[in-house]
């Protein structure tokens, strides 16, 4: 052996103890061993600040460490899978097939994740260009301030809880200010911190016939007539609406990038699957067709009025074509 294949042996050998001298073994089984680069190579495909708290955990690295040693002890017991009868080998064979594919597209997602930068000023860029072209996602509701009067059925009879509605009503009518009525008799238990006000009330977060009332029947200024809802009897003034209006870029910059991230990391794996898929897949038809089976048009029609009987909308079949005379 010449001296400098000597050399490339030590440097090598060096780089490799180098490489793995942080492993240590955590556990063992026989002969079987579980190294702390078993752990990281285990949850490779989660984030580092994911990886450091599992660590930090120890049913997790327990639950690593029987994990990978389960699989470990499976592999050298072949009289297992000596057991399985032709179907079974034949779904072990085809797993042991995907499995490369499956890790090679795992590789290839992390490394897009890892090479994602939200701050880089290209991706901020289009990020504010998502925001700005899409007109439905970044909109925030059409709120509302209002003034609210509620009378508490809970707490109070019937027949009194409608004279306290008409004595309001009658101040009302008699010009009081919607205010003082309200001061005067609302039952509210956070009136004192509220004085009977809500702001920025949204259609989502109204009782339903409440929104209904303040986002298409009054106007700004107008007072309502006693409207039910789960918790009492309300009188309320619209203060203020306002229309939708999209997010600020700021309050969606992170789910718009949290987006751009899954994007990335989804044509990172269609990036390997296109390229499988080059050669053209050919299908024999006829073969296929008597896999597939027909349809009974029979049942096919039964199966569309059990879904139109539960009100759920179906295609109709295809009209048969005439012969081209």
């Amino acid at each position: 052996m010449n001296q400098k294949k000597i050399i490339w042996l030590a440097l090598t050998a060096f780089t490799l103890l180098a490489e793995n001298a942080w492993a240590e073994t955590i556990a063992r089984r026989g002969q079987l061993e579980f190294t702390t680069e078993d752990f990281f190579a285990l949850h490779y495909m989660n984030a580092p600040s994911k990886v450091e708290a599992l660590k930090g955990i120890s049913r997790e690295v327990q639950n690593s460490i029987i994990e990978v040693l389960a699989a470990r002890s499976y592999k050298v017991t072949p009289d297992v899978r000596a057991k399985l009868d032709d179907a079974e080998q034949r779904y072990f064979a085809l797993q042991l097939e995907r499995a490369p594919l499956s890790a090679e597209l795992n590789v290839r997602e992390r490394r897009a994740r890892a090479a994602f930068k939200p701050d880089d000023p290209i991706v901020l860029a289009r990020a504010k260009e998502i925001w700005l072209a899409d007109t439905t996602r970044f909109m925030a509701d059409e709120t509302a301030d209002i003034t609210q009067m509620m009378f508490d059925l809970s707490g109070r009879k019937f027949a009194e809880v409608s004279e306290r509605i008409k004595l309001a009503q009658s101040d009302l009518a008699k010009g009081e200010s919607f205010d003082d009525v309200v001061k005067k008799y609302t039952d509210d238990t956070n009136y004192k911190d509220t004085s009977g006000k809500l702001k920025g009330l949204s259609i989502a977060r109204a009782d339903g016939l409440m929104g209904h009332l303040i986002f298409s029947q009054l106007k700004e200024g107008e007072v309502s007539a006693p409207t039910p809802t789960r918790t009492g009897l309300h009188i309320v003034r619209l203060d203020k609406k306002y229309l939708k209006a999209k997010k600020p870029f700021d309050e969606v910059k992170g789910a718009i990038l949290e987006q751009m991230l899954e994007d990335s990391a989804k044509a990172a794996r269609l990036e390997l699957v296109d390229q499988l898929n080059k050669v053209e897949t050919v299908v024999d038809e006829k073969v296929f067709d008597e896999f597939v089976g027909k349809a009974d048009p029979a049942l096919e029609e039964r199966r569309r009025e059990v879904y139109r009987s539960l009100g759920i909308n179906v295609s109709e079949p295809l009209p048969k074509s005439k012969p081209t005379p």
